[in-house]
C-alpha cells in the first residue's frame, strides 16, 4: 500500500503542475500550447476523457486542424465526443477538404442551427443553390434560432435565384435591419 501511495504521489504532482501550465496557456490565450498540453495530459491520463475534446477545441482556435482532427477522432473513438464536438469535427474535415465527411456529420445534426449554417455554406460553395435554400429553410424553422437580419437577407438572395417571387418578402423584411454599405 505504501509503495502504491508513493508511486501515485509524483504522478499527482505532475498532473497538478500540468494543469497549472494549461491554466497559464489559457490566460495567455496561447491556444497552440494549450492544445498540445491538453493532448499530452489526455494521453497520460486516459481516464480523463474530456481532455481530448478540449484539446481539439484549443487546436481549432490555434488553426492547427491536423491536431484537431487527431484529438477529435480519438475522442470519437473512445466515445467521449459531444454533439458540439462532432459538429467541430465536421469543420475540421471541411478545413481539410474532406467535404463529404463534413457533410455526413452535419446531416446527422440537422436540429442544430450551427450544423445547418455550415451545411448551407458547404452547398453554396458547391454551387448547389437548391440544397442551400432547403437547408436555410430548415434553419429558419428551428424554434430556438433567433432571426438574424443578415441571415434572412442572405437567404433571400439565394431564394431569389430559385424563386424571385418568394424572395421579395424576405428581402423587404430584412431591408430595414440590414446595414447598407
Amino acid at each position: 500500500v505504501v509503495g502504491s501511495a508513493l508511486s501515485f504521489g509524483p504522478t499527482a504532482i505532475s498532473v497538478t503542475q500540468k494543469i497549472q501550465n494549461v491554466q497559464s496557456a489559457i490566460e495567455d490565450e496561447d491556444y497552440q500550447l494549450q492544445a498540445e498540453m491538453l493532448y499530452n495530459l489526455a494521453a497520460e491520463n486516459p481516464w480523463w476523457r474530456s481532455l481530448w475534446e478540449k484539446s481539439g477545441d484549443a487546436a481549432i482556435e490555434a488553426g492547427d486542424f491536423t491536431l484537431a482532427r487527431k484529438v477529435y477522432e480519438k475522442a470519437l473513438e473512445i466515445g467521449s465526443l459531444s454533439d458540439a464536438g462532432m459538429i467541430q469535427l465536421g469543420e475540421v474535415y471541411y478545413q481539410g477538404a474532406d467535404n463529404q465527411a463534413a457533410e455526413d456529420i452535419w446531416l446527422e445534426f440537422e436540429g442544430s442551427g450551427r450544423a445547418l449554417i455550415l451545411l448551407a455554406e458547404l452547398y453554396e460553395e458547391r454551387g448547389d443553390i437548391t440544397a442551400a435554400v432547403n437547408t436555410w429553410e430548415k434553419y429558419f424553422s428551428l424554434p430556438e434560432e433567433p432571426t438574424n437580419p443578415q441571415r434572412v437577407f442572405h437567404y433571400g438572395l439565394l431564394l431569389a435565384a430559385e424563386s424571385p417571387k418568394d424572395a421579395i418578402p424576405l428581402l423587404d423584411q430584412s431591408q430595414d435591419e440590414y446595414p447598407v454599405a
